[in-house]
């Protein structure tokens, strides 16, 4: 199989730090371009990884010598660029959080099966092998019938970001609370029954600053806290009827480290290790494999929708 071909829609910090390096660590994913609207951005971008560099998006979109564009833009900007995207032929690998809305989403997902391309959101925290093994324990029934889900996700404030713009798409649930959503509609492979919440909107910045869901899956109960502007947490405890499994750290994992999945049973406490992974590296594998599946593509829509429509409904809300 030839490698697939990355274009990256402008300079995030995200692209340089995590997503650039694991295309070229990748044996089936190859870098070809960055277009950035600042020349400095995208020079230091050229220099850095040896790759060509485009003045617009336009360019980039058209260009023929590449079959995916990754897009770490702003939350606002992801449906314009994906459709584009798509009805260019290119295949789109788009960070979390994919949409604004319900309706972006749909468009999104329409456009990529309009042009025969996929489409996928970037969560990329379900590429940890951890998860895996605490679906697997609680599909094993250790901990018996999963009552309650306590999940807590968000960090100190930062310097001013496009988080605090609200007209980029910011706010902290599409940002930090989106994980937790994600993680619970996919822990119980179904969408929520009934949702209720409640959120802090910032003063100054007009963006949601805290939010706290509550979801229901069939018998269980979910409870998501997401912040910016608090100690940092990073967490999911799932409770059963016979014992319960904690994972600490959940959704942002440094690659170098080894977590462990805490089960207590009886009273009993035992830690499983886990291996240390490159979520970021397994992600790109994964993307490049799915490009040539097609037949894999519908199952990643129905999530997609899924998630915008449960976001939807939260942000109803506010």
């Amino acid at each position: 199989m030839s490698k697939v071909r990355f274009g990256i829609l402008g300079c995030a910090d995200i692209a340089k730090r995590k997503i650039i390096p694991a295309i070229l660590a990748s044996t089936d994913a190859e870098l070809i371009c960055v277009a950035s609207r600042d020349k400095n951005k995208g020079g230091e971008f050229g220099k850095t990884f040896n790759c060509i560099v485009l003045d617009s998006y336009d360019q980039l979109i058209q260009y023929d010598e590449i079959d995916v564009v990754y897009i770490p833009l702003p939350n606002s900007m992801h449906c314009e660029w994906a459709i584009k995207a798509a009805e260019n032929g290119k295949h789109v690998l788009c960070e979390k959080s994919l949409a604004l809305n319900l309706q972006e989403a749909e468009k999104m997902v329409n456009a990529a099966k309009a042009n025969n391309v996929v489409l996928f959101e970037a969560f990329v925290y379900q590429f940890h092998p951890q998860h895996k093994q605490v679906k697997e324990i609680v599909k094993s029934g250790e901990i018996g019938d999963v009552k309650y889900v306590n999940i807590g996700f968000g960090f100190p404030e930062k310097d001013f970001n496009i988080r605090y713009v609200p007209e980029l798409g910011g706010g902290a649930l599409l940002d930090v609370g989106t994980y937790g959503i994600h993680f619970a509609r996919n822990l119980f492979d179904q969408e929520p029954t009934d949702i209720k919440c409640n959120t802090t909107i910032h003063k100054k910045y007009k963006v949601d600053w805290s939010g706290n869901v509550i979801m229901r899956f069939s018998d269980a109960v979910v409870n998501l806290y997401y912040a910016f502007g608090v100690y940092y947490q990073n967490f999911y405890e799932i409770v059963g009827t016979k014992g319960r499994i904690r994972i600490d750290p959940a959704f942002s994992i440094p690659p170098n480290l080894n977590p462990c999945i805490e089960i207590e049973v009886n009273n009993e406490v035992k830690t499983l290790p886990v291996d240390d992974c490159d979520q970021f590296f397994e992600e790109v594998n994964y993307f490049t494999s799915l490009v040539d599946t097609p037949n894999s593509w519908e199952i990643h829509y129905k999530d997609m929708i899924g998630q915008a429509n449960t976001l939807d409904t939260i942000l109803a809300n506010f």
